[in-house]
């Protein structure tokens, strides 16, 4: 098997070992699906990220959890064009760099702020939110130790994405944050 380098990138941080893990490998458009997951699963990170440049010299990315790919996540996005510019495979020239980088559902914008060619913050655009599956609370919130008595005040409990799905249940206070518990019988 051929050699490929990889970056793990403490997300979301200034500090090493203090931020979200991510594994970020380049130069991999030959991989398939099952070599990434494999990969993944290996790295045992909330997400692996690969990227490459394409043919247009855009880098495109793919991002996989242990058990399968995602469409989009903010950490291994942060993660992988922090670990593109440290690896010199993307020149910052300015204290200003916008991009799009091309993920499975097709580009999100990212700006890259920097200070003396370092850079000091990253940030990504988030797609249109999609309103999905509403749920009954009676439904959802045993599964989280929770009762309706836990809830915002009218509020609805859905999915939504700007990317990834994910549950939305409003919460009226900490103390019924702290009531979680997670309950998968």
């Amino acid at each position: 098997m051929p050699t490929y380098s990889l970056y793990q990138v403490d997300a979301f941080t200034t500090k090493p070992l203090a931020g979200n893990a991510r594994a970020v490998i380049f130069d991999c458009p030959d991989f398939d699906d099952a070599l990434m997951l494999a990969i993944a699963k290996e790295m045992n990170l909330s997400e692996t990220s690969f990227v490459w440049r394409m043919d247009d010299a855009r880098f495109r990315a793919r991002y996989f959890t242990p058990a399968e790919e995602i469409p989009l996540a903010g950490h291994p996005t942060i993660a992988t064009v922090y670990a593109l510019i440290e690896s010199g495979r993307l020149k910052l020239d300015n204290d200003y760099l916008k991009l799009p980088l091309v993920l499975r559902d097709g580009p999100v914008e990212v700006e890259v702020f920097a200070k003396d060619h370092r850079v000091e913050r990253i940030v990504m655009s988030q797609r249109k939110p999609q309103f999905l599956s509403i749920y009954r609370p009676a439904d959802v919130l045993p599964a989280f130790g929770l009762d309706e008595s836990d809830l915002l005040p009218n509020a609805i409990i859905q999915t939504v994405s700007t990317g990834t799905p994910f549950l939305m249940i409003l919460l009226k206070n900490h103390e019924s944050l702290r009531k979680v518990t997670l309950n998968i019988t």
